[in-house]
């Protein structure tokens, strides 16, 4: 039996599923999804952004119209090596059964277009409930590098912010299960990783975006025939929504300042310099210095990830436990999105087991 899909359009059912699904941990009302999914017209970026820009300001509004409540995060703004890193800490003392002294404490990466305020109602308020702390964070991309400053700031304030050393977990959702594990090869302090969906190369997934009709693209090495082609496909209003969005979103946040020769006057980057930038984002080379247990989610339906779920277990081996949601448990789509409860309750419970309660 399929399911009600409220798009045509594959890449925005799953946006709109996205956005429904956090409403199980207060991000979004059902109602109003519903209401800015019926002002999208297939396959129309702008009027996708349109509508829920429109239900962002309104939401804001009411925002600065309400009472503060009492779970609030705390923001920092962290130092590293040239660069700054914004966190938010979400401390567990205030739920209702919190238990005094050190707790578990999870660290949540966004992926390619998510924000850290998002990762709150993807699984925070979910790791609250049981009494962990969260954190938090966003950075320039560089895993490691960004990791460690936080993992840094948790020890330097342990026993001010009743933070558990011992009992750090690293969430990685999206394309920040690639960013995740890659992080845990270099900080050895994760206990461990949660690899939300699985990816070991970024590369492949990301290659598909450049032939969305299955054609092959010229030769990467060609760079200005490739950059003419891609440049048609994001012209074409028949390339999927999901190609022009990927390709796009990619040549915005993969550029670093350094456009380069061959972009034109519209681009960040061009297409060419972005696909070769993916290339170097593996975990090939990096799969022994992963030393801690990583969970990883498998969604039946991934239209992102689709195969590395498979690769990235077979690189870890024994270090990696797969769990497997169907479109069945209503968990199929791309980071089981809208079946948060179900997720977090498999993925946390694992925690639960394999770090508290063995320590």
């Amino acid at each position: 039996m399929c399911a009600l899909r409220l798009s045509q359009d594959e890449f925005f059912y799953f946006e709109m599923l996205r956005n429904i699904g956090h409403a199980s941990y207060h991000e979004a009302d059902i109602s109003e999804v519903l209401r800015a999914a019926g002002q999208i017209a297939r396959g129309d970026i702008e009027s996708f952004y349109s509508a829920f820009f429109a239900l962002a300001e309104r939401t804001a509004s009411q925002a600065k119209r309400s009472e503060p409540t009492t779970l609030s995060g705390k923001r920092h703004t962290l130092e590293a090596s040239g660069f700054s890193i914004p966190i938010i800490f979400y401390s567990a003392a205030a739920e209702p059964d919190a238990k005094k002294g050190p707790r578990p404490t999870l660290i949540a990466d966004t992926g390619f277009d998510g924000t850290q305020e998002e990762m709150f109602h993807v699984i925070g308020f979910a790791a609250l409930r049981r009494g962990w702390n969260v954190i938090t964070y966003e950075g320039p991309g560089q895993p490691s590098r960004v990791v460690t400053p936080v993992v840094d700031w948790a020890f330097a304030q342990a026993k001010a912010l009743d933070i558990d050393t011992g009992k750090l977990g690293l969430w990685g959702e999206s394309m920040g299960s690639y960013l995740a594990p890659r992080a845990a090869a270099f900080e050895h302090r994760v206990a461990a990783v949660f690899a939300v969906d699985g990816v070991f190369d970024c590369y492949q997934p990301y290659s598909r975006f450049t032939r969305p009709k299955g054609q092959e693209p010229p030769a990467e090495r060609k760079a200005e025939e490739f950059n003419a082609y891609i440049r048609d496909l994001l012209r074409d209003p028949n390339t999927p929504t999901a190609a022009r969005w990927g390709i796009g979103h990619g040549l915005w946040s993969f550029s670093d300042g350094d456009a380069g020769s061959m972009r034109d006057s519209t681009e960040p980057m061009s297409p060419y310099d972005f696909m070769a930038k993916v290339k170097n984002f593996t975990l090939l080379g990096l799969e022994d210095k992963i030393q801690c247990p990583v969970l990883e989610g498998h969604a039946e339906n991934d239209l992102f990830f689709a195969g590395q779920p498979e690769l990235l277990a077979e690189a870890l081996s024994k270090k990696a436990t797969m769990i497997k949601l169907t479109d069945a448990d209503g968990a199929g789509e791309h980071c089981h999105s809208g079946a948060g409860i179900l997720k977090a309750q498999v993925m946390l419970d694992w925690f639960q087991k394999v770090v508290i309660d063995k320590n």
